[in-house]
């Protein structure tokens, strides 16, 4: 991949109410388990994007507040009540793990996107995953750095019936989980 590539953006719209730029050479689409995902075949360096949602209802009036701490219990990122990430109504959490995968180390690049509305608060979760030989590299660096970016500008709709659409059933007034896909 050249490095001029990399700053080439393509929108996506995972779900039908997230829209997202990410790398135009990436194939995008939704796979058997249900979860986006944003790949390059045969070039690893590329790295792999996995995106998913969370959708947690709250009653009627429920205080910025109030869904902060239900949203810190859902995810263990307690750092929400803190202020920690916040930018207006959205939230992003941040982290990296360290894992493997037939036997070769991973590195996951992680954010985790909270944002509240009226009636539930969405949170978007996203895994940027590369071999753990390559996080040091300058292309995967600028990968990491473009991702992030455009991360921090997703724009997220309520769309109940997307979310039922794509997984989640609501019965009276709760989403009660997500469904295996078609």
């Amino acid at each position: 991949m050249r490095e001029t590539d990399v700053l080439k953006l393509q929108t996506i719209h995972p779900f039908d109410f997230i829209t997202l730029q990410v790398l135009e050479r990436w194939n995008c689409g939704r796979d058997e388990t249900g979860m986006w995902s944003c790949w390059r075949d045969g070039e690893d360096e590329a790295g792999t994007l996995w995106i998913d949602f969370s959708a947690i209802p709250l009653a009627e009036g429920t205080s910025e507040r109030k869904a902060l701490m239900i949203a810190a219990l859902q995810t263990g990122n307690f750092g929400l009540l803190a202020g920690h990430g916040k930018d207006g109504s959205e939230r992003i959490w941040r982290y990296t793990d360290e894992s493997e995968e037939e036997g070769e180390a991973i590195t996951l690049f992680r954010w985790h996107l909270y944002t509240i509305f009226p009636l539930a608060l969405v949170i978007v979760h996203y895994s940027l995953v590369f071999s753990t030989s390559e996080v040091e590299d300058r292309l995967t660096k600028q990968i990491y750095g473009q991702m992030d970016d455009q991360i921090s500008r997703t724009a997220i709709r309520f769309d109940s019936d997307a979310i039922q659409r794509h997984g989640y059933v609501r019965d009276n007034g709760n989403y009660t989980g997500r469904l295996p896909s078609d």
